[in-house]
């Protein structure tokens, strides 16, 4: 019996190893899959109204268009390059955080 054991030791060693191989492989895998997928959901999320603000304090704010969160060229009114540069909300209700283009 103890013959036996020796003699399948080997393999059992093989498997275990192999084992731990694949299932961090898969974790891995796993991993970063989740990761594409979570910067993929927050390039969607982040639509934003966008704000013209007349004041400098961004108290006094007229809605114009929607905007992005998301890093990229600025938000402007009608989109237009030429357009006034629009904003997004803060967390004090003020049109002061830049926001970008959908």
């Amino acid at each position: 019996m103890a013959e036996n054991l020796k003699k399948s030791s080997p393999k059992l060693l093989i498997f275990i190893i192999m084992k731990g191989v694949i299932l961090s492989t898969l974790v891995i895998v796993l991993a970063v899959t989740s990761a594409f997928t979570t910067a993929a959901v927050k390039r969607t999320a982040g639509i934003l109204e966008g704000y013209l603000p007349h004041n400098v304090e961004g108290a006094d704010c007229e809605l114009k268009d929607n905007c992005s969160t998301t890093w990229g060229s600025f938000c402007r009114v009608g989109q237009a390059p030429s357009g006034q540069r629009l904003y997004t909300m803060n967390e004090n209700d003020q049109c002061l955080r830049v926001g970008y283009k959908p």
